[in-house]
């Protein structure tokens, strides 16, 4: 169950990913409850993207995370996972090119709750993702947002 604390943190997180571009035209989230009620205290953030909530994402790592994400079709810009760790920390630290340093240097240690990834990839297929081909643009976590104020 997702407490208060969770919930403001994952509206915080929101808020700041209302004002990223692209916005995510689908969100691939994981079936678990935690995962859906992050994905729908993120829903006011968002504008109606497709959602595909799947259980086999909740136990997946990177490598089934990364296979998930190549299925999606290629008309989708941006793409939201929300997914757990370590899985979804270690997708982030796969895709980052090591090159994007302070930042590449945080996934190396951790990826917190409700850390939120932005990931630029040069790709023109899902499925041609592969590791260290996209720039990390952002590593933001509620704690960095809330010092930023």
């Amino acid at each position: 169950m997702l407490l208060a604390a969770g919930r403001r943190a994952v509206e915080q997180v929101g808020a700041h990913l209302e004002t990223r571009a692209p916005a995510p035209s689908l969100v691939l989230c994981s079936a678990a409850r935690r995962a859906v009620e992050t994905l729908t205290a993120l829903r006011p953030f968002l504008s109606a993207p497709e959602e595909e909530c799947e259980p086999g994402l909740y136990l997946a790592g990177s490598e089934g995370l990364l296979a998930r994400i190549a299925e999606a079709d290629d008309a989708h810009a941006a793409i939201l996972v929300v997914g757990h760790n370590p899985g979804i920390g270690h997708l982030a630290r796969d895709l980052a090119r090591p090159s994007d340093a302070e930042d590449y240097a945080q996934l190396q240690r951790s990826f917190p709750t409700a850390a939120l990834a932005v990931l630029e990839c040069a790709v023109e297929r899902w499925s041609d993702l592969a590791p260290h081909c996209a720039h990390l643009a952002e590593l933001t976590t509620p704690a960095l947002l809330a010092a930023r104020r």
